[in-house]
């Protein structure tokens, strides 16, 4: 607290409270009749000023889900006074609250994340903080906002592949055609490895790859066919966090070059 003198007819002063319980200051007010010469002050009096804390949320970080991932409840912090909440947006899981609700207790409740669409859900959660104190003897009863939280929560599609071939069956010294693997979902990745089963020999296609499998050439320098599997993954990434669909194979069989007797 500190202490000053003001000559003045008004109190104008802006009031902070940094801390998170309330504060008082106290105003002596002089009475001063200035008609008559010399002054006159009249009797002081005390003003009881009190200034309430602001309530403030910590920060919570936005999410990123996958379809079906379980969300475990998640605190929210408060330095002093009570949260309300609703949310708008996509139906995500989260037990719909469209009227402003008391959020007790102060976490945000576990779910079950949910998108069958083809595209993101987002929900936005909103968080309204508040304090309220009675001062006494008075019992005037104060209130005061503090900024609202925003927590955005992503819900990422699950991704899905277009029917590839079943198999890819070449001679030796030919190419393939290239594969451009699909799917309904909009911003999807494919990425592919191609695993084998016989170490010793190559089909000259790379071990991995993201989007087009391209054309690759046969090779078969052993006197029994040689196999090799092709896997592709669907993926969709938001924000870096990446959700990984149903896995399809491709079986590459490369005959052997036939021999003149």
């Amino acid at each position: 607290p500190s202490y000053s003198v003001q000559d003045t007819s008004r109190i104008i002063d802006v009031l902070v409270n940094p801390e998170s319980y309330t504060q008082e200051i106290k105003y002596v007010v002089n009475f001063i009749n200035t008609s008559i010469d010399p002054l006159c002050p009249g009797q002081s009096d005390t003003i009881h000023v009190f200034v309430l804390p602001e309530p403030t949320i910590t920060p919570i970080a936005d999410l990123v889900l996958c379809h079906y991932e379980d969300i475990n409840s998640i605190p929210v912090n408060i330095n002093i006074g009570t949260i309300n909440w609703f949310h708008t947006g996509d139906d995500i899981g989260l037990p719909y609250i469209s009227n402003t609700t008391l959020l007790s207790p102060n976490e945000i409740p576990g779910f079950t994340s949910i998108n069958n669409g083809t595209s993101i859900e987002t929900l936005i959660i909103h968080l309204l903080p508040s304090y309220t104190e009675i001062i006494l003897p008075s019992n005037i009863s104060k209130t005061c906002n503090g900024i609202e939280e925003l927590v955005q929560i992503t819900v990422n599609p699950i991704p899905s592949l277009n029917p590839l071939t079943d198999s890819i069956i070449l001679c030796p010294n030919v190419f393939s055609n290239i594969i451009q693997p699909s799917g309904p979902i909009i911003g999807s990745s494919y990425t592919w490895v191609n695993n084998w089963t016989n170490s010793n020999s190559s089909i000259s296609l790379a071990p991995n790859g993201t989007g087009t499998i391209p054309t690759f050439f046969g090779i078969n320098n052993n006197s029994n066919a040689v196999e090799s599997e092709i896997i592709v993954t669907p993926t969709f990434t938001t924000n870096s966090t990446s959700c990984y669909g149903e896995k399809d194979t491709i079986i590459v069989k490369i005959r052997p070059m036939p021999n003149v007797l």
